[in-house]
Protein backbone atom coordinates (compact mmCIF):
# COMPACT_ATOMS: atom_id res chain seq x y z
CA UNK A 1 0.00 0.00 0.00
CA UNK A 2 1.42 3.38 -1.61
CA UNK A 3 -1.49 5.53 0.37
CA UNK A 4 -1.18 7.71 3.45
CA UNK A 5 -3.52 6.44 6.89
CA UNK A 6 -4.23 9.39 9.49
CA UNK A 7 -5.74 8.53 12.73
CA UNK A 8 -7.89 11.46 14.61
CA UNK A 9 -9.20 11.33 18.34
CA UNK A 10 -12.47 13.18 18.75
CA UNK A 11 -14.55 13.31 21.97
CA UNK A 12 -17.32 10.78 21.00
CA UNK A 13 -15.70 8.99 17.51
CA UNK A 14 -12.73 8.14 16.42
CA UNK A 15 -11.66 9.14 12.80
CA UNK A 16 -9.50 7.29 10.26
CA UNK A 17 -8.87 8.93 6.64
CA UNK A 18 -6.95 7.27 3.88
CA UNK A 19 -6.18 7.73 -0.11
CA UNK A 20 -4.27 5.00 -1.98
CA UNK A 21 -4.23 5.42 -5.81
CA UNK A 22 -6.77 7.62 -6.52
CA UNK A 23 -9.13 5.67 -3.21
CA UNK A 24 -10.45 8.06 -0.92
CA UNK A 25 -12.24 7.39 2.65
CA UNK A 26 -13.20 8.81 5.79
CA UNK A 27 -14.17 5.89 8.25
CA UNK A 28 -15.66 7.08 11.94
CA UNK A 29 -15.79 4.67 15.16
CA UNK A 30 -18.52 5.29 17.46
CA UNK A 31 -16.52 5.02 20.72
CA UNK A 32 -19.54 3.88 22.95
CA UNK A 33 -20.83 1.54 20.39
CA UNK A 34 -17.88 0.40 18.30
CA UNK A 35 -20.48 0.67 15.59
CA UNK A 36 -18.68 2.23 12.47
CA UNK A 37 -19.41 4.02 9.13
CA UNK A 38 -17.84 5.62 6.30
CA UNK A 39 -18.94 8.90 6.27
CA UNK A 40 -17.28 10.65 3.21
CA UNK A 41 -20.38 10.55 1.27
CA UNK A 42 -22.58 12.11 4.54
CA UNK A 43 -24.49 15.32 3.16
CA UNK A 44 -22.60 17.79 5.02
CA UNK A 45 -19.40 16.27 4.59
CA UNK A 46 -19.32 16.44 0.76
CA UNK A 47 -19.78 20.39 1.83
CA UNK A 48 -17.25 20.53 4.31
CA UNK A 49 -14.84 18.61 1.67
CA UNK A 50 -15.90 21.45 -1.24
CA UNK A 51 -17.47 19.14 -3.23
CA UNK A 52 -21.05 20.79 -4.86
CA UNK A 53 -23.68 18.80 -3.70
CA UNK A 54 -25.74 19.46 -6.66
CA UNK A 55 -23.00 17.73 -9.14
CA UNK A 56 -22.51 15.09 -6.44
CA UNK A 57 -26.02 14.01 -6.68
CA UNK A 58 -25.87 13.01 -10.29
CA UNK A 59 -22.45 11.62 -10.00
CA UNK A 60 -22.13 7.74 -8.34
CA UNK A 61 -18.43 8.33 -7.66
CA UNK A 62 -19.34 10.33 -4.44
CA UNK A 63 -22.25 7.86 -3.49
CA UNK A 64 -19.96 5.11 -2.12
CA UNK A 65 -18.35 4.95 0.73
CA UNK A 66 -15.39 5.21 -0.67
CA UNK A 67 -14.72 7.89 -3.34
CA UNK A 68 -12.48 6.88 -6.76
CA UNK A 69 -10.96 9.27 -8.35
CA UNK A 70 -7.82 10.40 -9.40
CA UNK A 71 -4.64 9.95 -6.98
CA UNK A 72 -3.82 13.60 -7.17
CA UNK A 73 -7.58 14.42 -6.35
CA UNK A 74 -7.39 11.88 -3.55
CA UNK A 75 -4.17 13.51 -1.74
CA UNK A 76 -6.48 16.37 -2.00
CA UNK A 77 -9.13 15.49 -0.59
CA UNK A 78 -7.17 13.77 1.94
CA UNK A 79 -4.99 17.15 3.05
CA UNK A 80 -8.61 18.39 3.23
CA UNK A 81 -9.52 16.19 5.76
CA UNK A 82 -6.44 15.96 7.83
CA UNK A 83 -7.53 19.84 8.32
CA UNK A 84 -10.59 19.26 9.28
CA UNK A 85 -10.31 17.19 11.67
CA UNK A 86 -6.54 18.57 12.86
CA UNK A 87 -9.18 21.79 14.27
CA UNK A 88 -10.78 21.13 17.36
CA UNK A 89 -13.77 23.46 16.09
CA UNK A 90 -14.19 21.15 12.94
CA UNK A 91 -14.10 18.40 14.33
CA UNK A 92 -16.92 18.86 16.70
CA UNK A 93 -19.11 19.97 14.00
CA UNK A 94 -18.07 16.80 12.24
CA UNK A 95 -19.16 14.61 15.26
CA UNK A 96 -22.27 16.67 15.10
CA UNK A 97 -22.92 15.37 11.40
CA UNK A 98 -21.98 11.84 12.35
CA UNK A 99 -24.33 11.96 16.05
CA UNK A 100 -27.31 12.73 13.06
CA UNK A 101 -26.60 10.09 10.76
CA UNK A 102 -26.53 7.74 13.40
CA UNK A 103 -29.45 8.66 15.06
CA UNK A 104 -31.27 7.87 11.61
CA UNK A 105 -29.72 4.39 12.14
CA UNK A 106 -27.46 4.53 9.28
CA UNK A 107 -24.47 3.08 11.11
CA UNK A 108 -24.83 -0.91 11.28
CA UNK A 109 -21.24 -1.88 11.32
CA UNK A 110 -19.40 -3.30 14.42
CA UNK A 111 -15.24 -2.33 13.82
CA UNK A 112 -12.83 -4.39 14.08
CA UNK A 113 -9.57 -3.34 14.34
CA UNK A 114 -7.33 -4.42 11.38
Amino acid sequence: MSGKKQLFDGERYSFEVSEDDGVFRILAVCKESRRCSSICNMNGMLSELGVNYEHASGSSRFEGSYWEVTPDGARCLFQRAVEMLSDPGSRAHIEYLCDDDRDAGEWENEYEDQ
